[in-house]
């Protein structure tokens, strides 16, 4: 747990590369104590965010065939493998009809990525309705709906999204989705055009991050976004 827990707070900052290397001790312990894979789904749903989808499939290769944990359906959303993401929910699903979490939370989470990740983020909003419920749980759905909004360039709505998370941190101290929340807020303040604040929060996102891995996708988007500002 401690190795997982040095992971998350290393991509939380940037730090990918040691995060790798923190997961992969992690994968060893785990190996040495019988336990089967349970990080590499979670961990390339945290790669995608980022913009890493290479790396995010790398990981997802890693996961046991026959295992179907959440986040996997999740992560092969983001990684564009719909069909069989949406192969494996309609078999949980026929398996599992009464999974309150399966209804409320995961399966909107993944369709709504699906539909964000097909240029239909209307569509995405729309299929989070349902996990009203799980709302703050952990940032997942804050975060999907924001990026819905800012993809629909509602900026009003999405600065909503993010500022939830931004105002709750305690919910998942050590979720990425919290930096994350700021990069789309300083997008969202920039849409409804309140460029001061915007570039305000790109510079508080952007210090966060001082010494995260440079190649990082989203970081280099959020770097020319701000020299734009």
């Amino acid at each position: 747990a401690a190795l997982i827990d040095a992971a998350q707070a290393a991509v939380s900052d940037g730090r990918v590369r040691q995060a790798g290397a923190l997961l992969a001790q992690a994968l060893d312990v785990g190996k040495d104590a019988g336990l089967s894979d349970y990080v590499s789904a979670p961990y390339a749903r945290l790669l995608s965010d980022l913009g890493l989808i290479d790396e995010a499939r790398r990981y997802l290769a890693r996961v046991p065939k026959g295992s179907d944990p959440d986040d996997y359906r999740v992560a092969l959303a983001q990684v564009g493998e719909a069909a069989k993401a949406e192969a494996l929910l309609r078999a949980r699903l026929a398996k599992s009809p009464s999974d309150t979490l399966l209804n409320g939370k995961t399966a909107p989470e993944m369709r709504a990525v699906l539909a964000l990740r097909n240029g239909r983020p209307g569509e995405a909003i729309e299929d989070l309705k349902p996990a009203a419920s799980f709302e703050m749980i952990d940032f997942s759905i804050p975060y999907i709906r924001g990026q819905a909004y800012l993809a629909a360039d509602d900026g009003a709505h999405a600065a909503a999204e993010f500022q939830r998370i931004l105002d709750h941190r305690g919910v998942e101290p050590l979720s990425v989705h919290y930096p994350l929340a700021r990069l789309g807020l300083a997008r969202a303040l920039r849409l409804e055009g309140n460029l001061p604040a915007s570039r305000q929060a790109y510079a508080q996102f952007l210090t966060g991050w001082k010494n995260a891995d440079s190649d990082i996708p989203v970081l280099r988007q959020a770097k020319a976004e701000y020299a734009q500002l």
